[in-house]
């Protein structure tokens, strides 16, 4: 499948493509992350703060972009996993970092629906658009690893939202910080 064939199901149809991934999967998920890195890419080139810093270097912004999105997706990627190994689902680590993958595709989506506010050098309507992502993020999570686990619906929240609150709620109260 194609990487926005991967995105848009993992966004509208998280049960479905989870369950492809198992099997049909191979680097998908690293197409979805090199998505999110380029739109993050762009969106730190050109945010106004960085723009007027006569010492922001294109390429060490771009590397340091790079860098943390790598962090945070393996971070979330080992969340998944420990997150299922608690719950007793025998994840391995190739499907924890397709799962992830598929996860990011609402990152993907947050970005390509912040990219204005970002522009805009607005980042308190970013914190709170992060809300509804967050969500979307989550519910998509749960549907996926219900779907591929067996596990019931509740155990499914649970890992996803175990999953993904510490990386979350990290990441929020960094930008939350930075904008007060």
């Amino acid at each position: 499948m194609s990487v926005d064939r991967w995105i848009l199901g993992a966004l509208f149809r998280p049960a479905e493509t989870y369950h492809q991934a198992r099997e049909k999967m191979r680097l998908g998920y690293w197409w979805i992350l090199i998505a999110v890195l380029t739109l993050e890419c762009v969106m730190a080139v050109h945010d106004p703060a960085i723009r007027q810093d006569p010492q922001a270097d294109t390429i060490t912004v771009i590397f340091a972009v790079i860098s943390q999105g790598l962090f945070w997706f393996y971070l979330s990627a080992g969340l998944l996993f420990a997150a299922a190994r608690l719950f007793r689902w025998p994840l391995t680590w190739l499907d924890a970092l397709k799962y992830t993958g598929l996860a990011w595709a609402a990152v993907f989506a947050e970005d390509v629906g912040t990219f204005y506010w970002a522009l805009r050098d607005n980042e308190r309507v970013l914190v709170w658009l992060w809300v509804p992502f967050f969500l979307w993020y989550l519910v998509t999570l749960a549907a996926g690893i219900r779907r591929v686990s067996g596990l019931s619906g509740i155990k499914s929240a649970l890992v996803a939202i175990t999953a993904s609150l510490p990386w979350r709620l990290l990441w929020f109260w960094l930008v939350w910080t930075e904008t007060r």
